[in-house]
């Protein structure tokens, strides 16, 4: 499959070398999106903080049935080379799943500010409803010299939170009132001590070529009519 390096990309803000640095190859079609600061003022975290580095459908996706270990290893590839990275000490990569894959929750999702007056398009049938509650739970792990040791965070948050620590971080107004109501995950950090400045070793992602013929990938499919159907 074609490829880019991420060092060979033409980055607009100084302060990515971050990503210059890593010794890591992204496949063509991967979706990469940058949030970069080029200043130079004095930070705890690095300048170039916020990112969004999302896995092709069905390549590295762990939707089931698929086998999880194409999209196990994209990870700890992801985050074995920022570890590696000379820019370490000020990184934080924020690691979550945009769904829950279809998995059961027994925690009712709970309520959330609506992000505006619009309402959701419903066609006949459909329940009355408002963006007005969260979806089923899913992971978010801190990846960061200044992650809190053995800490489990309690609060409630959605993806608009990670919204919110980058609008704190760089004295951004907020895009919707769902967003300004964000709670940031700053509790996952402890800025009074890098307890990961030497970072862990993660062991080897290991692919078994077998699981594939086991595992069908029908989340390809699935994209493919939602390409075509809108829905």
């Amino acid at each position: 499959m074609s490829s880019v390096e991420i060092k060979s990309l033409d980055l607009q803000f100084a302060s990515i070398k971050v990503l210059q640095n890593l010794n890591l190859t992204i496949p063509k079609g991967e979706f990469l999106v940058l949030l970069g600061s080029s200043g130079g003022g004095k930070s705890t975290l690095l300048n170039c903080i916020a990112g969004l580095l999302e896995p092709t459908a069905g390549q590295h996706n762990e939707h089931p049935p698929k086998s999880i270990q194409a999209g196990q290893k994209f990870v700890a590839d992801i985050i074995s080379a920022v570890m590696k990275s000379p820019n370490w000490p000020r990184t934080a990569l924020f690691f979550t799943y945009d769904e829950h894959g279809g998995f059961y929750d027994h925690v009712p999702p709970p309520a959330a500010c609506p992000p505006d007056h619009q309402l959701p398009i419903l066609a006949s049938g459909d329940k009355p409803s408002a963006f007005d509650r969260y979806g089923l739970r899913v992971p978010l792990i801190l990846i960061s010299p200044w992650a809190r040791k053995q800490y489990v965070s309690h609060q409630i948050q959605d993806h608009t939170s990670l919204l919110r620590f980058v609008q704190a971080r760089f004295d951004l107004p907020a895009l919707t009132a769902r967003d300004a109501n964000a709670t940031p995950p700053m509790d996952v950090f402890d800025f009074s001590k890098a307890a990961f400045l030497a970072p862990p070793t993660l062991p080897d992602a290991v692919i078994d070529a077998s699981f594939d013929s086991r595992c069908p990938d029908l989340a390809t499919t699935h994209f493919e009519d939602e390409a075509a159907t809108g829905k």
